[in-house]
């Protein structure tokens, strides 16, 4: 069996709470989807990990108000599954405005569908699970079996009545419906909290997760399968950076698969910073419990955040972004201040004050790069995106095509001290994008927030260290703007 661990923030003992109280208990799951010994079918495999679901839950000696399971563990494939058996597995939703408990009333779904009712009923919390449903088809464009099958996540409240389902928009592989409209899907809970729901690639867009942002939603379920990209895009540095600037609290539950790219959770309190959060390299399930605010002072940062982010991120498979086409200068402990411009939209201002401290000669050194960049880029893939960046990131060598990639601990060293760093984005406004702070450790921690500051103005962002410090691997500022690539955008093209 893998390590089963769990993280609490504080010592939770009151009963669940109320409209009344200042403060919700909350727990993200970040599941590794253990592999059986047997070859089961699909059906038997979700019903399998339903089980797990719940065993975890029944190991949560605190009473929760809410519970987040990660994106797509359930049906995490060991085997290649047919159509007929993705149909067979898929469940059935039945309609938020029918009050349906499966628990109660079970005819027509499927078995590990009543079940997490049933466990939310029984433990009286909230439930959100990422699962595959199944919707009859109509019309001329359906599959031959006459269904369509969505990446669908499900919200049970403390009597198993389906409260919530969003369907994922932003798809990244998976071999599913798009739904035609994104869904704006939002819940009030009898603890008096209204969450919003988005899945994964989706908070890389301005639909659903943005539109919700500006609908006033200050509460969100996250879950997620993420891979992690450096330099710019890891799991926890994502997770943080997009609760901060939008001061909305996030629960982010994800899967746990390393040697895929995938870990990375944490239960976010806005601008006042991670309440809990974890990334790791080892196979294994972690359960992280906190205490978060229903209203806070977003000029407050969490004092000793308890960011139980495990260093050993070596095995952790990571990704890269290709940075060949930004432009760069190369830092200088002799030279202070750097500008790059892009365009006559689009410019890089650098202050750094830094001093080299040594190199050990028994380890590798990072070469330190000034980046700037606005354009258009894939995100692995699976679609393209334009985004903004500028930053001082981390390389191997003089050359762009290293850089973001991580040397792996106890061979790497750090010889720059960097005493004050300033990066100011100045651009062309636009309402149709976000701009956020991005700075991570080698660790792939990211900055506390009581370490930096972020101000903007009317054209520019900027991001200022507070305290001096190295083991940087990314410090800098990272927009996108979300128009699609049928509009013409000023680029460096």
């Amino acid at each position: 069996m893998r390590l089963l661990i769990f993280a609490f923030a504080i010592c939770i003992t009151q009963m669940a709470s109320s409209k009344e109280s200042n403060t919700y208990s909350a727990a993200v799951v970040e599941y590794f989807p253990e592999r059986f010994s047997k070859a089961f079918d699909l059906k038997e495999t979700i019903t399998k990990r339903v089980d797990a679901y719940i065993e975890i839950l029944s190991n949560i000696e605190q009473d929760l108000d809410i519970i987040v399971y990660p994106e797509s563990t359930l049906q995490f494939r060991s085997k290649i599954y047919t159509r007929e058996d993705l149909i067979d597995a898929a469940s059935i939703i039945p309609s938020v405005a029918d009050k349906n408990a499966p628990c109660s009333e079970s005819n027509g779904y499927n078995e590990y569908f009543v079940s997490l009712s049933c466990a939310a009923k029984k433990y009286r919390t909230y439930l959100s699970v990422d699962l595959i449903e199944k919707s009859p088809c109509v019309g001329s464009k359906c599959s031959d079996d006459k269904w369509n099958v969505y990446n669908t996540n499900v919200v049970f409240d403390r009597d198993g009545i389906v409260v919530a389902s969003y369907r994922k928009y932003n798809l990244f592989g998976e071999h599913v419906n798009v739904p035609d409209e994104p869904m704006h899907t939002t819940f009030v809970t009898d603890f008096g909290v209204k969450f919003g729901i988005f899945i994964c690639f989706d908070i890389m867009f301005n639909e659903p997760a943005m539109k919700l942002v500006e609908q006033g939603v200050k509460h969100f379920i996250f879950p997620l399968m993420w891979f992690s990209e450096l330099p710019f895009l890891t799991a926890v540095q994502t997770q943080h950076m997009w609760s901060f600037e939008n001061d909305v609290v996030l629960l982010a539950s994800g899967a746990n698969n390393p040697r895929s790219g995938s870990s990375g959770s944490g239960i976010y309190q806005g601008r006042q910073g991670p309440l809990k959060m974890y990334i790791n390299g080892k196979e294994g399930t972690k359960v992280l419990v906190a205490n978060v605010e229903k209203v806070w002072d977003s000029s407050l940062s969490v004092e000793n955040p308890n960011a139980d982010v495990n260093e050993d991120v070596d095995n952790l498979k990571l990704f890269y972004d290709d940075l060949t086409k930004y432009n760069s200068f190369n830092l200088d402990v002799d030279q202070q201040d750097y500008v790059i411009k892009v365009n006559d939209d689009f410019q890089c201002n650098f202050h750094v004050v830094a001093t080299n401290t040594g190199k050990l000669s028994d380890k590798q050194s990072y070469v330190y790069k000034l980046v700037g960049y606005s354009g258009w880029r894939s995100f692995q893939g699976q679609k393209d995106g334009f985004v903004q960046v500028c930053a001082m990131v981390t390389c191997l060598d003089n050359s762009l095509s290293t850089c973001g990639h991580r040397i792996p601990s106890n061979q790497d060293t750090y010889p720059i001290l960097f005493e004050d760093i300033k990066v100011e984005m100045k651009l062309k406004e636009n309402k149709n994008s976000k701009q956020y702070p991005n700075a991570v450790l080698g660790d792939l921690k990211p900055l506390y927030n009581e370490n930096f500051d972020w101000k903007k103005s009317e054209g520019s962002r900027v991001i200022s260290l507070k305290k001096p410090r190295r083991f940087f691997m990314t410090f800098g500022i990272y927009g996108r703007v979300f128009e699609p690539k049928t509009m013409k955008i000023n680029s460096e093209l």
